[in-house]
């Protein structure tokens, strides 16, 4: 099976000239999993009321929801290197360093079409919407209850390993915000099954220490919206969270070159499909020294 190309959607396909007919149908905004919040995602509560105040289709589907912010294409202004990010109703520009946005995905729908699962379609009133179900990844977390129940079974050795590990990049100092000395690592996270579920035990990115850390979320499949004019596929939610553009703070103009690109070229083109690569250890994974830039 061959390696998939994902990346961000631009600007202007979210917000300019060459914005995508399905956000039209569907609104730009993007709700995020609880995973994503989890590992850094900063979330807004959306109500109806804004809806109504920006002619938006009044039974949206995430009405009532969290929503975030997600990268989409970047520039840089002057000597400030900024990146752009679309929230939610407009555009908003952060420090490239910023780890707190979500990323929405997209990839031509041609590249995972033989793969789909399933598909739907619905009607949220402004032309038909098509979601179709490929790959899987982390993205509710279990409540408190939820959780004892699966520290239990954990414990008592009830979970079966799948031998697939899901990576999350993120910081582990109080040192968050100085630019300098921000101590970004990569850690892996195994995946369990249990009665025919996929459960994976995270740790939430936290600033300082924290003893109450570990989640545990559930593997789902991932939802994909079709914008069928450019025959692309792109995340309903932001599945993932907690990465920056880069480590330095430092950004040249280049998408390709961040560490968002890279996570997504080296690990979740690799994670999102359990076939496309059997993972046992973490020796059997590719070389990714290259994302501490």
């Amino acid at each position: 099976m061959s390696v998939k190309k994902y990346t961000v959607l631009g600007l202007d396909q979210v917000y300019g000239d060459d914005r995508l007919d399905i956000f039209n149908r569907y609104g730009a905004e993007a709700e995020v999993t609880d995973y994503a919040i989890s590992r850094g995602t900063e979330y807004y509560p959306i109500k109806g009321k804004y809806f109504n105040e920006k002619d938006l289709p009044k039974n949206s589907p995430i009405l009532d929801k969290k929503i975030c912010e997600y990268w989409t294409s970047t520039k840089v202004e002057g000597s400030a290197a900024k990146c752009y990010s679309y929230g939610r109703f407009g555009i908003n520009k952060e420090v490239v360093w910023s780890d707190n946005n979500g990323i929405r995905i997209v990839i031509p729908f041609q590249d995972i079409k033989y793969e789909v699962i399933g598909s739907y379609s619905d009607d949220y009133g402004k032309g038909e919407v098509t979601t179709v179900l490929f790959g899987e990844y982390p993205q509710r977390v279990l409540d408190y209850i939820e959780k004892q129940t699966m520290d239990q079974l954990f414990e008592k050795g009830e979970l079966t390993p799948t031998g697939k590990y899901y990576p999350a990049w993120g910081y582990k100092n109080e040192l968050f915000y100085d630019g300098i000395d921000r101590k970004f690592e990569r850690d892996e996270y195994p995946e369990y099954e249990y009665n025919g579920k996929k459960y994976v035990k995270a740790k939430r990115a936290v600033y300082e220490n924290d003893d109450n850390r570990t989640v545990w979320a559930v593997v789902e499949p991932i939802e994909w919206i079709i914008d069928k004019k450019t025959d692309l596929a792109i995340t309903k939610k932001c599945i993932i969270g907690g990465i920056p553009l880069n480590r330095k703070g430092i950004y040249l103009g280049n998408f390709e070159d961040t560490l968002v690109q890279q996570f997504l070229d080296k690990e979740f083109t690799y994670d999102i499909v359990g076939k496309e690569i059997q993972v046992k250890k973490t020796e059997d994974r590719i070389d990714r020294t290259d994302f501490l830039i």
